[in-house]
């Protein structure tokens, strides 16, 4: 705990990321991922341009290292990234403009609750 009684939380990992996206991967997406070969990995950089990326080119998941600190933030990014992963594994588009097939998948989500205690 920290002076003000609040509980002080290490950054999320590598590790923490990963059980997160696979415990995700098979709730939401039938296992798709663990399915593909390569599989993707994770990398927290500095650099992401944003809270969160995907590299299809390199089959990366990119989280920017501010946002390790919230459970939360990360676990929603995941959410996002997901349907991009599964929307190119599916179709070769990861629709990163966020279109309707990218839309049609984040309500298939929030329906089977997903977001449920995140937001």
């Amino acid at each position: 705990m920290d002076d003000d009684m609040n509980i002080i939380k290490a950054p999320a990992t590598k590790d923490d990321l990963c059980g997160w996206a696979n415990e995700y991967d098979l709730a939401y997406f039938d296992g798709l991922m663990a399915k593909q070969e390569p599989g993707v990995d994770i990398a927290i950089v500095d650099d992401v341009g944003g809270t969160a990326g995907f590299g299809p080119e390199n089959r990366i998941l990119y989280f920017e290292k501010a946002i390790v600190g919230s459970e939360k933030f990360c676990r929603i990014a995941m959410l996002h990234e997901l349907i991009h992963i599964k929307l190119f594994a599916t179709t070769g588009d990861a629709d990163e403009n966020h279109g309707l097939a990218f839309k049609t998948e984040r309500k298939r989500l929030w329906d089977a609750g997903a977001y449920e205690d995140l937001l």
